[in-house]
């Protein structure tokens, strides 16, 4: 198992990841109040960051190893998945992983798609980072798409 997190009905979700890192070989769970452990998404590499709206009806999660932030819509009283996840963002395979030399900032997402915060971590520390198609350096805020 890697990430997990409750949902604001007290579902507990987690992603599994194969060891070696086989592509497609983790899957989403979810464990019901009663105990109940249900499979509810299969393919991911490494299932990451699962994130819920207030009103639980919308998880994003991260498959990390993909460069993708899944939006699932959720029925929030019986924790099913309603249709397919959607790709929310995606991010280009070579800018996935920076040499680890210096420190770039990493801006975090909320739901309500607006660019809450930000957290220096290892990378390039170079070049311009951009959002939307504007910059998104400094104390610039920028929504995604959509």
């Amino acid at each position: 198992m890697n990430d997990g997190l409750a949902d604001p009905a007290g579902r507990f979700w987690a992603g599994s990841m194969a060891y070696d890192g086989t592509p497609g070989a983790g899957s989403l769970y979810r464990t019901d109040p009663d105990g109940t452990v249900v499979r509810v998404l299969d393919g991911l590499t490494i299932a990451n960051g699962p994130a819920f709206t207030a009103d639980g009806t919308t998880m994003y999660l991260a498959d990390t190893a993909v460069g993708t932030i899944l939006r699932c819509r959720i029925d929030p009283l019986s924790g099913d998945l309603l249709g397919s996840p959607e790709t929310h963002v995606g991010v280009p395979a070579p800018r996935r992983q920076p040499p680890v030399r210096h420190h770039s900032p990493v801006r975090g997402e909320e739901p309500d798609r607006d660019l809450r915060r930000g957290a220096r971590l290892p990378g390039t520390g170079r070049g311009k980072r951009r959002c939307g198609g504007r910059e998104a350096d400094g104390d610039a805020r920028a929504r995604t798409n959509r």
